[in-house]
């Protein structure tokens, strides 16, 4: 039984090193705003991409590419650990990230179908959500999260 106080030792030494500590708010901003910058560069040519779309099949091939980098940009945003005292703008901003998920996904599923009016009406949804979605971000003070195409 001597190993026994060697593990809750360590069991304590490991709980002490911070592993639940919460991140001052500059800290969240740059690990943030490093992960923005990062799937912000990956979104400018998929939004070329799709703009520039000839075909039904190559707006639906770079939508899905877009979905997909905004799931892994918001699933990397969604494991930072929140200040301490996180503002109210922050947390708007975190919840309200899988908005733009859930209207690039509704128009994907418009462009589809063939629906011109669903998917016409999905990018107004997208639109507006993300401008929300930036407003919050640069209201949190994470400038990189809040710009064009910030989430």
């Amino acid at each position: 039984m001597l190993w026994l106080p060697v593990v809750v030792a360590l069991g304590v030494g490991v709980a002490a090193c911070g592993g639940s500590s919460k991140p001052t708010v500059a800290s969240y901003d740059k690990s943030a705003s490093a992960i923005c910058r990062t799937y912000n560069s990956k979104m400018k040519p998929l939004g070329q991409e799709l703009s520039s779309a000839s075909s039904k099949a190559q707006a639906e091939k770079a939508l899905d590419k877009a979905i997909s980098v905004v799931k892994q940009g918001t699933g990397k945003l969604d494991h930072l650990k929140l200040p301490k005292s996180p503002s109210a703008h922050l947390l708007a901003a975190r919840r309200d990230e899988s908005k733009a998920v859930s209207d690039l996904q509704a128009l994907s599923q418009a462009i589809k179908s063939g629906s011109a009016s669903k998917a016409k009406a999905a990018a107004q949804r997208f639109g507006q959500d993300d401008k929300a979605i930036n407003n919050a971000w640069k209201a949190a003070g994470v400038k990189a999260c809040g710009g064009s195409g910030g989430s």
